[in-house]
């Protein structure tokens, strides 16, 4: 994993858009869930980086200790008010890290991509630069706070036992409780919540949740921040004129974290739809199905690597686990019924159980095997 880290990690922006970063927020979060308790905690406090105790203790890098302090007393009174409202505690720590300590083997995420944790004592990763990632909106106190109100969503909804096997309904789940807040006491942000501005960068290649949910943070980087804009306005239209704590209710008893599975694009939204009648006919074309190639399960090739970079989701469609093997050797099972996406070169052979091979081809594809 944390090879993968490196060679598709972001680097900042330049990188961002020149790289194909398939899957990469799905699969730093499940590594960092796969590891020891309080391991990411343990290693930034390993880091003898300055602190400032508080409801929220945060961790920071001494030259931004301003930013660091203003991030803490915003994150303070947010997760003050979900406490409150949700009636549960929550505990987490913030960390504000500079471009070198991102780049730090104990931390192995690129600049500037914030992140949460949640095995252990839960941490939110945030770096000291937010606009190297993304412009910033108007009224803001600091830059992309509307970003730190979504990574405390993530925290409070697994204090709450809300969680889905797929990536990008976690991330509606997590804008619900930013909407809620903004709508409660930041009004003023609520450009954040509004989807993609009129004049964003088009055509797209992708525009389907489905792709989002194969692909992840491999459809590019703005589409990227397409995709997260639109999730925003999803998760506002779920929680918008709603009593929030019990919206709150509806997605721990539709996404309970003790049966979290992968389910069809289509099965969440009809729950979805079901909590709040119109929410498929808001989505529009988010709500159709993949536009990814498919490809077909074939013979093994040799030596036909292009070096090209490219990917390929494998949805394991059948009743017995699957096992894929990459190219340099490392496997890893599917369960029945799930898919998991693979960042390979163009060309490359991904080896199946039955001893055929899934060849990536030019641009990002979905193979299902049936």
């Amino acid at each position: 994993m944390v090879g993968w880290l490196r060679e598709w990690g972001f680097r900042g922006v330049r990188s961002l858009r020149s790289r194909f970063c398939f899957g990469l927020l799905g699969i730093a979060l499940a590594a960092f869930a796969a590891a020891e308790d309080d391991s990411l905690l343990a290693r930034l406090q390993g880091m003898h980086l300055d602190e400032s105790p508080g409801a929220v203790p945060v961790l920071y890098v001494a030259a931004a200790k301003d930013r660091a302090l203003g991030y803490q007393d915003l994150e303070q009174a947010a997760h003050a008010w979900y406490e409150e409202q949700l009636l549960l505690r929550a505990p987490l720590t913030l960390a504000v890290l500079d471009r070198g300590h991102y780049q730090d083997p104990r931390v192995a995420l690129g600049w500037p991509m914030p992140y949460s944790i949640t095995q252990g004592q839960s941490v939110i990763v945030f770096p000291t630069h937010i606009e190297d990632l993304a412009p910033d909106g108007p009224s803001t106190k600091m830059p992309g706070e509307h970003i730190l109100y979504h990574e405390t969503g993530h925290i409070v909804a697994h204090a709450m036992g809300i969680a889905s096997g797929n990536n990008f309904a976690n991330e509606i789940v997590a804008d619900v409780f930013l909407a809620a807040y903004v709508h409660a006491k930041r009004p003023e942000l609520a450009w954040a919540l509004a989807g993609p501005p009129s004049d964003f960068k088009k055509p797209l290649r992708y525009m389907s949740l489905a792709d989002l949910d194969y692909l992840d943070t491999g459809v590019g980087f703005e589409n990227y921040l397409w995709f997260q804009a639109n999730l925003r306005h999803a998760g506002d239209f779920l929680v918008h004129g709603e009593d929030f704590a019990g919206v709150a209710a509806k997605l721990r008893q539709a996404f309970p974290a003790s049966a979290k599975k992968q389910e069809s694009v289509n099965e969440i939204v009809a729950r979805l739809d079901g909590m709040r009648p119109g929410f498929r006919e808001m989505l529009g074309p988010l709500a159709g199905p993949s536009t990814l190639p498919l490809i077909q399960p074939s013979a093994c090739r040799e030596g036909s690597d292009s070096g090209r970079r490219s990917g390929v989701a494998i949805y394991n469609k059948t009743n017995a686990p699957l096992t894929v093997t990459l190219p340099k050797g490392d496997s890893q099972t599917l369960p029945p019924q799930s898919w998991s996406s693979f960042p390979v070169n163009a060309g490359a052979s991904i080896g199946l159980s039955d001893g055929s091979c899934v060849v990536a081809i030019d641009e990002p594809a979905l193979a299902i095997v049936e």
